[in-house]
Order: structure tokens, then sequence, then C-alpha cells
């Protein structure tokens, strides 16, 4: 039987139509109310001290053209490879301050400027000049973002300034599921009707689709020989199964209902059930169309109860300790994407087909590279699975005499002697001039593309039309076109 509720609305149909059950005319009107294009849904998961997944650490991805491995100390992720596309890779925010706090603002805006190293939010914290990307696409699609964070702070703040509206002021994230559950899923009204619709909007099916395709099958059975029968059984048997997914549920519209009172949950229950509840809630809000974009910040102390010392394991290298917290992660992560493919969208490809999910931080690894790889999880109906995506790298090198060897004559980027490794990397200071900012140390080349390239691709597949994402020396070319 489970075999048979992973069938698709659109196949059922065509099937049904093959063996007589329904008729060409009932084929064509079926298939076209389900032929709607399904919205793109966007996740981005930040974590405190990155996922790991650069080329400047101790475990390292492997790249042959198109195909690619993650590293044993990060392996839950090869489970769902084949989800996905690679970008190889981007480069962050680098080149003054502490790295962790100059970065957070700029993670989801691109948008901080050079020398910024406080605001009025906190004296450690720069902000941000331009809005987030879950802002961006919250404004254009008229549904709000979901904003959650589990401990993902620092300071005596009780979260890092991530999210920032039209104006570029600071929005807060919903701390525990208790308060987001009161804000996205608490005055939702009810359905309790069979005859309302599963979806609203474009490409609705009712309810009533499936008692139509029920009693059709019913009357072919009359006169069919024992295999036809089987045959068309087992249709009858998917109509059962995506009938009972796609039931109308009590407290909102929808497919799916969350299977706990977010009422009745207990604020300080604790970061780690929160991320539990955090998922659940970006699945349910994907799945019901209520939102289009969520980001779910996740930080050091979700983890801090299993070790001793945890911050400085994690903040100041890639111990075997920070590895395994990786892997947890990615382990949550796993089971998420697994439950968007098992579910149904109303263009009848899976919601993982129309979810991208991008993994994040404001460093990529505990020793602070700012090279990041980035999984294109998902959306495989939006961007193609198996590709990798070389962004190119350009590398310092000099002479024995300390003559400059190489450089690129681009605006914002020049090299220059510092020690024996040094590059600049260049965005704006705030009055718009723009400062080569040097990098150096521990990473001797940097990736050509950044964050604010993909975020511009992603913005523009919601029909946005930018030419520009956060600071524009920032944006320096295709990254998935």
């Amino acid at each position: 039987m489970s075999s048979h509720l992973k069938l698709k609305r659109r196949d059922l149909i065509k099937g049904l139509g093959a063996i007589g059950a329904l008729s060409s005319l009932s084929v064509e009107t079926l298939m076209a109310q389900t032929q709607a294009k399904a919205p793109l849904r966007l996740l981005i998961i930040p974590t405190q001290f990155g996922w790991g997944l650069t080329p400047d650490t101790n475990y390292l991805m492997t790249f042959n053209g198109d195909n690619f491995t993650f590293p044993s100390a990060i392996s839950n992720l090869n489970k769902i490879k084949d989800k996905m596309s690679v970008i190889n890779g981007l480069f962050g925010a680098r080149g003054w301050g502490n790295a962790h706090d100059l970065s957070y603002s700029d993670i989801l805006t691109g948008s901080v400027y050079f020398g910024d190293k406080s605001s009025p939010f906190n004296t450690h914290f720069p902000t941000a000049h331009s809005p987030s990307i879950e802002t961006l696409i919250e404004n254009r699609t008229n549904k709000p973002a979901f904003r959650f964070s589990a401990t993902y702070r620092s300071w005596g703040e009780n979260f890092h300034p991530l999210h920032f509206d039209m104006n570029a002021k600071l929005i807060e994230p919903h701390l525990n599921s208790n308060n987001a559950w009161n804000s996205h899923f608490k005055d939702l009204p009810v359905d309790t009707g069979s005859s309302n619709p599963i979806i609203s909007g474009s490409g609705q099916v009712d309810i009533n689709l499936f008692s139509f395709l029920k009693k059709s099958i019913e009357r072919r059975m009359q006169g069919l020989t024992s295999a036809e029968k089987e045959s068309l059984d087992n249709y009858a048997n998917s109509v059962d199964g995506l009938s009972l997914k796609k039931s109308p549920t009590t407290g909102y519209s929808g497919k799916l209902k969350l299977s706990f009172d977010g009422s009745k949950r207990d604020p300080k229950q604790g970061p780690a059930l929160d991320i539990e509840d955090f998922y659940e809630m970006v699945k349910v809000g994907f799945a019901n169309n209520m939102t289009n974009a969520a980001i779910l910040s996740i930080g050091d102390r979700v983890f801090s109860s299993k070790y001793e010392k945890f911050h400085e394991t994690h903040s100041h290298g890639n111990t075997d300790i920070w590895w395994s917290t990786r892997n947890e992660m990615a382990g949550q992560l796993v089971k998420f994407v697994q439950e968007l493919d098992a579910i149904e969208d109303f263009d009848g490809s899976s919601l993982l087909d129309n979810t991208l999910i991008l993994l994040t931080g404001e460093v990529a690894t505990g020793s602070h590279s700012h090279n990041f790889i980035c999984p294109l999880i998902g959306a495989s109906n939006w961007i193609p699975h198996g590709k990798v995506y070389y962004s190119g790298t350009l590398t310092t090198g000099f002479s024995k005499n300390g003559a400059m060897k190489h450089f690129d004559n681009e605006r914002y980027v020049a090299f220059e002697q510092w020690s024996n490794k040094a590059t600049f990397y260049g965005r704006e200071v705030a009055d718009g001039t723009l400062y080569h900012v040097k990098t150096g140390g521990n990473t001797s080349h940097l990736f050509q593309r950044t964050w604010n390239d993909l975020f511009r691709e992603i913005c523009n597949l919601y029909g946005m039309n930018l030419t520009t994402f956060g600071l524009p020396s920032l944006n320096r070319g295709d990254v998935i076109k």
C-alpha cells in the first residue's frame, strides 16, 4: 500500500484515463486543474560558526565535474545529495573587526558598510542598510515570512541582528515555538467543511475530486477481468491515500496540521525542542501556502549542555566536537528534507521540488573562513539537481623579490604584499566610496562570487527583476544562470 501513496495526482489521472475509468474530456478537465505553477519557497538556515562547507577546513568536499561528495565529518548530507546542486563557492564579509560580529547583519542583506563595528542595537554589532532577503520575498508575495531563532545570539542579546524591514529597521525573530505559534498559527480560521478547498488561490483542487474519482472507479469495476480489477483497485487505493493526505484540517485551510498544540508549549522548553517545532512550522507553513520564506537560525547553546568548553571548541577551531554538532544538525535537516519530499504540492510535484534550502552562517567554519561552499537543496522545478556551479577563485601569489605576481584589474579587487599572503576585497564605506578590504592570514584565495549574487538571482525567481542586491560592489556576476 505504501508504494501506491507516492503516486502523483497527474499520473493517477492519466492512468485512470488509460484504462477507461475516466473519459478523455474528464482527463483533460482534471489535468488542467493540476497545471498551475506552484510558488517557490525559500528556507535559509544560518548556524553559529557555520556548517563547515568550505575549502578552508580539515574535512573537505570532493568535486569531479558535476559529481560531489560531502566529507565524512558531515556525512549525513550525502543521504540527500541527489536532491541538490552545489555552488563552489561564495564569499562572505571579512576584513575588519570581529569575524563573527561584523557578519550577522550582513548574512541576509549583504549591506554592512566596511568599517562599521557597532550600532544602537549593540556596540558589538554593525547594522544593515537594506532589507533582508526574506523581507523582500514577504513584500513581493504579501505573505508573512517566518523568522525563527534557536539561541542564535551573543553579547547579552536575545538574538542576532539578521532581519531587516524595507526601511532597514531591525526585526526581532520568534525565540521559541510558543511565541511563533501565537504569531502564525493561533488565529487562523477553522476549516470544517469538506467542500472547502484544500489550497486557496490559483491551482486549488477541491476535495470532491477524490470522491468523483472513487465513484468513477467503482462504476468501471463491473464486468472486468480479475487482472483488470486488481489494476483498477490499485488506483482506488491511491485515491484513498491521496484523499487522506489532502483532507482539510481543523484550525486552518490546508493539507497539513501541526502535530502539537502550540498554546501548550512551554516557552522555556529549550532550543533543542524548539528546533523540532520550528522545522514542523516551516513544513506546515510551506505546505499550506501560508508563507514563501523562512529563516531558521541555530546557535551554539542548542548543544552546550552536552559538551564542556563548548564556545572555545567551536569558535576557534574545527574540532571533532565542532564537526559532530554539524553532522547532528545535518541529520535533523535530512529528516526535514525527506518529509518535504513525501508531501505532494498542488502542482502535482513534491513540496521539496518547489522549496529551496540554503545553509550559511556568520562564518563558514570555527576557524573563521568566509569562503562558503553552498548546497542548493531541493527546488528541482527551479534549479536543476546534480550540478556544480563553479564561481572560480582569485589567488594570491608573489615572486621572491616581493613583486605582485597575480592581480585582477576589476575595480573591487587588488593584491598587495602582506606577510606571504594577501588579498583585498572591496565594499562601500558609509559615504559610498569603495574601500579595498584586506584579508589574508590562513586564506590564500577567495571566491569570485558573493552571497549577494545568489540572493539577487533568487529574488528574480520571484519576479523582482533586481539588478543589485545589497551593496552594489558585492554584485559581481551570475551564479546559477
